[in-house]
């Protein structure tokens, strides 16, 4: 067994394009209003994610679901009937690519809370279908659903949990906050570029005991994440497809990480990726991790 230690920092949406749209460059802004217990990078990604969405409810419509649950209790011989409706909204579009670095404004409101407003830029296209294809938890220090987790201690172990009604293709990627990403799967004594993963099947990953994925004579990677200040954040990607697709040109540099490459150069792949492929789904993790020592 093979465990590698990793040193480093660091859209909750799952979607599925059908049928893909014209490209189109946007650009907007939006001011959050961040927790006292935010950090500033954890408040400016909240930001940007939700300029995002924004921007493209703005430029494509949103599609509202209604939920309505009826309850009937007994109490004292009398009933109480109560009614519970839930609303949930996705946006009708997809964000591609971020083009140049958005710019981040930092405020005092008058009544002494603090604003941060980000004005960005991007690569968009219409979705005349969205649907949620696959499931994904991130895991930690367990391989079962009831361990999910993106909020991390030093030295906290991380697995992925991972289902699909159809058969499909997978990578998983992680940012590490700064300048690097790295391949956390396909694991990194495998030739094959990309995971093949089974319908209705739950797979687990980064754990010897689930060794799926795993090729003659290979081992699995196993992570152990650790953080160098006293906080940390990560970004996982996970990546998959109905249809093939080839992943990242990543290299080894350091026996103890996975193969890796820089973040411009992965934004660039993904970039086209999901340009040419209109098969592939993302969904991305942001993980907190915290030195407690």
């Amino acid at each position: 067994m093979r465990r590698l230690y990793l040193l480093i920092a660091l859209e909750l949406i799952c979607m599925f394009p059908l049928y893909a749209q014209k490209e189109r460059t946007v650009k907007g802004e939006y001011i959050y209003y961040p927790s006292e217990t935010e950090s500033l990078d954890v408040a400016k990604r909240a930001a940007l994610y939700r300029a995002q969405m924004q921007i493209l409810a703005d430029t494509y419509g949103t599609i509202l679901n209604m939920t309505s649950t009826t309850v009937v209790q007994n109490v004292a011989e009398q009933s109480d009937i109560k009614m519970y409706t839930l609303g949930e909204s996705s946006v009708k579009g997809e964000w591609l690519e971020t083009i140049g670095d958005p710019k981040y404004t930092t405020g005092i409101t008058p009544n002494g809370m603090i604003s941060i407003k980000v004005e960005v830029t991007g690569r968009v296209r219409e979705l005349k279908q969205v649907q949620a294809i696959f499931d994904a938890k991130i895991l930690r220090n367990g391989v079962e659903d009831k361990f999910e987790d993106t909020y991390f201690n030093t030295g906290d172990d991380m697995y992925l949990s991972f289902s699909a009604p159809v058969d499909g293709f997978l990578t998983v990627y992680l940012f590490d906050g700064g300048k690097d990403v790295y391949c956390l799967l396909p694991y990194q004594n495998t030739r094959d570029g990309i995971v093949r993963t089974e319908a209705g099947k739950r797979h687990v990953f980064f754990s010897s005991a689930y060794p799926y994925g795993v090729e003659l004579n290979s081992e699995v990677d196993e992570y152990t994440l650790t953080c160098s200040g006293n906080i940390e954040l990560n970004r996982v990607y996970i990546i998959w497809s109905t249809r093939t697709f080839i992943k990242a040109n990543d290299h080894k540099s350091d026996e103890l990480l996975p193969r890796h490459l820089d973040y411009s150069s992965f934004q660039r792949w993904l970039s086209t990726l999901r340009t040419t492929n209109s098969d592939i789904a993302v969904k991305t993790f942001d993980i907190e991790i915290r030195n407690n020592n």
